[in-house]
């Protein structure tokens, strides 16, 4: 039984190798029969989908559209596959677009630039040799997938509009239905999770994006809208998206109030910060972790109550007041 608010769209729960668990792909029915968000690159997550959309009535050859809310591989990673399979007309944010042409460069690239950003931020080296070995092994996740259709912040996708959030990634996008008042949120809005504003490579000549600070100026648009429903990337259709917002911005300044309190002892670098928030973090998620510190001391010091420096290729953050 579907469990969204319309029953022209289908929530489909897709396995994922993350501890996330699952991941969301919904099926619009109707002309064109669409499906936003396609799941992981693996055998269990081809079969349940495939499986899923023969309960419906559904080959995968009859998809006909995919919009993709943003270019992690839990939300993209099996495109590739399916576009070979089918002729479905796929639409996702440019960035997820270039990306994912080049999916094994720009991967190997993401991994560099987290070495480098982990070697800066104080981040022991055996722990920054744990995080690649697991990361490369998250390669085969993804694939090149070559999408047909780039969209930007504007554009319009039959009845969607599309509208660009960053923060939680440079490709997130709502595919917004003003008229139906409802929306395909991917991870920028969750409920009972709090989104993490990844640290991401910056493009080249251009300074690294504070993705904490882009990632809260995303949630102000967002809840200006009038959306009766949210379809969200985790979990089941949000109908408060105001209230979860609200709550979201709380735990924001909650945290950011704990790391000010943690620098009242001294100079941290943003590894101290990590574990100090995450002290039994697992290395593999580490990133993870250290995406929230370096979000948080980025909007202390925008609020001019720290001061980053760097002492032998090393940042440090001093607390101000």
């Amino acid at each position: 039984m579907s469990e969204t608010t319309h029953p022209d769209i289908v929530r489909i729960v897709l396995p994922t190798p993350f501890p996330v668990g699952g991941v969301n792909a919904f099926l619009i029915k109707g002309d064109p029969l669409t499906l936003v968000d396609c799941g992981t690159n693996t055998e269990e997550g081809y079969a349940k989908l495939v499986a899923k959309l023969a309960e419906h009535g559904f080959t995968l050859q009859d998809i006909e559209v995919i919009l993709i809310t943003h270019g992690h591989l839990d939300h993209m990673g099996l495109l590739g596959r399916i576009l070979d399979e089918t002729n479905a007309q796929a639409y996702a944010h440019r960035v997820a677009v270039e990306r994912s042409s080049r999916y094994d460069e720009s991967h190997d690239e993401n991994v560099e630039f987290y070495i480098e950003t982990m070697r800066e931020c104080g981040v022991p080296e055996e722990t920054v040799k744990t995080f690649n070995t697991f990361q490369r092994a998250h390669a085969p996740y993804g694939a090149v997938a070559h999408i047909q259709n780039a969209v930007e912040e504007g554009d319009t996708v039959g009845p969607y509009q599309v509208i660009h959030v960053p923060g939680h990634s440079p490709s997130d996008v709502l595919f917004f239905d003003p008229k139906r008042q409802l929306a395909f949120t991917g991870d920028h809005v969750l409920k009972g999770i709090t989104p993490n504003p990844i640290l991401r490579r910056p493009t080249p000549g251009q300074p690294r994006p504070k993705t904490l600070i882009e990632y809260v100026e995303s949630l102000r648009r967002t809840h200006t809208l009038d959306l009766a429903v949210c379809y969200p990337g985790h979990g089941s259709p949000i109908t408060d998206h105001r209230a979860i917002i609200d709550v979201l911005f709380e735990r924001v300044e909650d945290r950011t109030a704990r790391i000010l309190d943690f620098l009242e002892a001294g100079p941290m670098t943003p590894h101290d910060v990590t574990m100090a928030l995450f002290p039994k973090i697992d290395t593999k998620q580490y990133m993870l972790g250290l995406s929230v510190a370096i979000g948080h001391l980025e909007l202390l010091e925008q609020r001019d109550v720290v001061q980053s420096t760097a002492q032998a290729g090393v940042t440090y953050y001093n607390r101000l007041v």
